[in-house]
């Protein structure tokens, strides 16, 4: 026994993981568990509130009832399959995923015009980029260490 050691104190972790069987993980540590780990869904739900904060300025007057209709159903799919993402449903994953990155695709090039434009409206757009592009990554990541069985597939 070391000096200064103290094993006579136990805390519950260290019992619970006594009584673990050997090789067996927590649940919160096992793959292909359902429920992402917090800074995934941290990230969904930021890009999901992020799209909520940007709503004001996507607004269109001019657009009449049907453009206001349309951006509210677009919203309302944002959050719902963002929602969805967050709780560990695999489909709404890939879809979230999907839809960053190809959001990715259609806003990072217009970032330089942004630039020489306004300096506001470049940085709000790009916490946007960098909060979808990590979103897309990070998902991404948990989808490749999934065993093959729990990935989401297109024709399933």
């Amino acid at each position: 026994m070391k000096a200064g050691v103290d094993r006579s104190f136990r805390n519950a972790v260290d019992v619970a993981d006594a009584q673990r069987p050997e090789g067996v993980l927590p649940p919160s540590l096992q793959r292909g568990s359902p429920r992402l780990a917090l800074v995934p869904r941290l990230l969904i739900l930021g890009v999901c509130g992020w799209s909520l904060i940007e709503t004001p300025a996507e607004y269109d007057p001019s657009a009449g009832d049907l453009g206001i209709a349309a951006l509210a159903l677009a919203k309302i799919a944002w959050i719902v399959i963002g929602v969805a993402a967050a709780r560990g449903m695999k489909r709404a994953q890939w879809i979230f995923s999907f839809l960053c990155g190809l959001s990715l695709v259609a806003i990072v090039p217009g970032l330089p015009i942004e630039l020489n434009e306004s300096a506001w409206i470049f940085y709000a757009i790009a916490r946007r980029v960098c909060a979808q592009g990590g979103c897309s990554a990070r998902i991404g990541a948990v989808a490749r260490h999934a065993p093959s069985g729990d990935r989401c597939c297109v024709m399933a």
